[in-house]
């Protein structure tokens, strides 16, 4: 439970809450009624490009990109990730499971020209 008998900041002296000393009012400091001032940046989180591939992290690269493909940028819907994955069958995710229950690990080499290994 909070006291309403606490002490001033200006004399030092308590007094009650309710009947707080009209002098003793430290000033408001004027503004804004907004939380914050409104800032228009350019940078953005790393954001994948449906037309090239590529992740921007600047809004006017994006929008240049966007423009070089011919495109038009409209509205704020959720962007879609439309590139294709390799599916994998139940069948492979059990035997994965299996080898690294058993203490598999896998090593940790570079890819070679097949594309084969880890990166």
């Amino acid at each position: 439970m909070r006291s309403k008998y606490r002490k001033c900041r200006c004399c030092g002296a308590h007094h009650w809450t309710d009947a707080w000393p009209a002098n003793h009012i430290e000033p408001t400091i004027e503004r804004s009624a907004l939380p914050a001032p409104m800032l228009n940046r350019d940078g953005i989180d790393p954001l994948w490009h449906p037309h090239d591939g590529r992740k921007y992290e600047s809004k006017t690269e994006f929008r240049a990109a966007t423009k070089a493909a011919g495109a038009e940028e409209v509205g704020n819907d959720f962007q879609t990730d439309n590139r294709k994955h390799d599916s994998v069958t139940k069948a492979e995710v059990t035997e994965a499971y299996q080898k690294v229950s058993q203490g598999y690990k896998p090593s940790l080499g570079t890819t070679d020209a097949t594309g084969t290994g880890w990166q």
